[in-house]
């Protein structure tokens, strides 16, 4: 009995070890992230991220990890501003791929700089289009939820603008008393 004990023991302490060198370019790329080093994040992602290519159970047995390496590398990506590399992927990933969600932040980055209003339109329209991908992959995740809507309200002002000039529409949203002063007391 002892000798099964020791055994056991010993095989497990070989199969922990190794497996935790095999996460090793996982967790190193995470400290790269958090350390701001962007490149170094995005070489060891992609090493973990070849890791669960080449032994596709290994992504069944650890799909937290496999998922958050994704995420990861494209986060990597977008603050490395390797935008297109990120749109490239978007256009061939599958619909629960966590790229969809930087998909739509690249295409927002886009617009939001983008002066021609047709093109404005067009970027928004592909972006929230990416964050519903990005939803429906995760629907308990905020931050494509907060995307999508605030993407959604801003194409809903470019394509039907404001009636109101702006003055008009801050005094509906704080009325002024009949002497000019605001209203000594808050309304609403």
């Amino acid at each position: 009995m002892f000798w099964f004990v020791m055994a056991f023991a010993f095989i497990s302490g070989v199969s922990l070890t190794a497996v935790s060198q095999w996460f090793r370019p996982l967790h190193q790329g995470v400290v790269a992230l958090g350390a701001g080093e962007f490149d170094l994040a995005r070489e060891q992602l992609a090493i973990g991220e070849a890791r669960f290519d080449r032994l596709p159970i290994a992504r069944r047995l650890s799909p937290g990890a496999a998922a958050a390496s994704r995420s990861n590398h494209f986060l990597s990506l977008y603050e490395a501003g390797q935008h297109d590399a990120i749109l490239e992927t978007a256009g061939a990933a599958e619909a629960g791929s966590p790229v969809h969600f930087w998909a739509g932040c690249v295409l927002f980055s886009r617009a939001v700089s983008e002066k021609n209003k047709e093109a404005r339109i067009g970027l928004l329209t592909g972006a929230s289009a990416e964050f519903r991908l990005a939803i429906a992959a995760d629907p308990s995740s905020w931050n494509p939820k907060y995307d999508y809507e605030l993407t959604e309200r801003l194409l809903a002002q470019l394509r039907d603008p404001p009636r109101k000039p702006p003055k008009q529409q801050l005094q509906l949203l704080r009325p002024e008393s009949r002497s000019g002063r605001p209203p000594s007391r808050p309304i609403g």
